[in-house]
C-alpha cells in the first residue's frame, strides 16, 4: 500500500477512530524511523503503544498456544511410551513361554525316545507332540508378530511426535520477522 495515499485519505475522515485504525496500519507497514515523520507527533506514541501492545497480545497468544501444543504431545509421547512399555513386557513374557514350551517338547521327546515300546507306539506318540508344539508355536509366534507389529507402530508414531515437538520448539525459539506470526 502506498502510505502517502493513505495519509491523503485521513483528512476525509470523520471519524478519530477510524482514522487511529488507519495510522496504526500506516505504522505496521512503515519503518518506526520514517512512521514517525509521517504520522503526526501528537498520535504517534499512542498508535505505536497501540500497535506494540496488539503485537505483544498476539505474541502471547502464539506462544500460549504452542506452549498447548507442545503439552499435548509430551502427553501423547508419554502415552505412547506407557503402551510401548507394556507390550514389550508381554512380548517378553510370550518369548519365555515360547522358550518354555520348546524345553517342555525337547524333554518330552527324549522321554518318549527312552520308553521301551514299539517304534510304531513312539512315532505316535511323537507325532501327536509334534503337532500339539506345532500348534501351540504358532499361537505363540502370531501373538509375538501380534504385539511387534504394534510395537513397531507405536514406534513410528512416538517418532512423529518427537519431530512434531521438536518443530513446535523450533517455531517458539525462532524469532519471527517482525514479531509477526
Amino acid at each position: 500500500y502506498n502510505s502517502e495515499e493513505w495519509l491523503e485519505q485521513i483528512s476525509e475522515i470523520g471519524s478519530k477512530k477510524k482514522r487511529n485504525e488507519l495510522y496504526k496500519e500506516i505504522f505496521k507497514v512503515l519503518p518506526e524511523e520514517i512512521a514517525k515523520e509521517k504520522l503526526p507527533s501528537e498520535v504517534f506514541d499512542v498508535i505505536k503503544a497501540e500497535v506494540e501492545e496488539e503485537r505483544s497480545h498476539d505474541d502471547n497468544l502464539f506462544n500460549h498456544s504452542l506452549d498447548r501444543k507442545t503439552e499435548e504431545l509430551e502427553k501423547e509421547l508419554s502415552e505412547a511410551k506407557k503402551k510401548m512399555d507394556s507390550i514389550s513386557q508381554r512380548v517378553e513374557t510370550i518369548t519365555i513361554q515360547k522358550t518354555s514350551s520348546i524345553d517342555r517338547y525337547k524333554s518330552k521327546v527324549a522321554a518318549i525316545k527312552a520308553k521301551k515300546v514299539s517304534q510304531q507306539q513312539k512315532d505316535v506318540q511323537l507325532n501327536e507332540l509334534r503337532r500339539v508344539h506345532r500348534t501351540e508355536l504358532n499361537r505363540l509366534n502370531k501373538s509375538l508378530a501380534k504385539h511387534s507389529s504394534q510395537l513397531e507402530s507405536l514406534n513410528e508414531e512416538s517418532e512423529m511426535i518427537v519431530a512434531q515437538k521438536e518443530f513446535v520448539n523450533s517455531i517458539q525459539d525462532a524469532n519471527l520477522e517482525g514479531s509477526k506470526g
